[in-house]
């Protein structure tokens, strides 16, 4: 009995969100710098991180996130973020802003690239009226990752957060 209500939930949830455990920080590992999307304003807005095990999002993780109360209103406008390095990495940013009185905007974009052991990455999510994107930029070259792959988001990459 137990056994079928566990398969049950799991099947209900899709892609349920559990929290990232770092791993510890080594040389093995890649430093992420998660920037709040410059010019943002301090109230209303939410935006996340997101692991992904894959472009399906069969298993998402969130890795840390902005809200009006956890960026102190806009002014906390980075996260530090550890991955394995050399292992392909499914990152989605969601932000959800406000589009009036009674409705919201939801932007969502989906990257992959290889971070690489000791590397130094930037990540933000850029908004622009009709679009979204993610920016990764590999800190000591001051250019995107040479592998990095822009790629569909998914419904299932977002629809726990949203």
């Amino acid at each position: 009995m137990w056994k079928r209500l566990s398969i049950l939930a799991l099947l209900a949830c899709g892609a349920c969100v559990s929290t990232y455990v770092q791993p510890a920080d080594s040389p093995a590992v890649a430093h992420i710098t998660y920037n709040r999307t410059p010019g943002l304003p301090g109230l209303g807005h939410v935006q996340q991180l997101v692991l992904s095990d894959g472009a399906e999002c069969r298993k998402i993780q969130q890795l840390d996130s902005f809200s009006p109360i956890s960026s102190n209103f806009g002014r906390i406008t980075e996260r530090q973020v550890r991955l394995p390095g050399g292992d392909r990495t499914f990152l989605v940013t969601l932000t959800v802003s406000p589009d009036g009185m009674d409705s919201s905007r939801s932007c969502k974009n989906m990257v992959s690239f290889t971070p690489r052991a000791g590397g130094r990455y930037q990540v933000t999510q850029l908004l622009a009226p009709l679009r979204c994107r993610i920016e990764v930029i590999d800190s000591e070259t001051g250019t995107a990752p040479a592998d990095l792959e822009n790629l569909p988001a998914v419904r299932a990459c977002t629809e726990n957060l949203e």
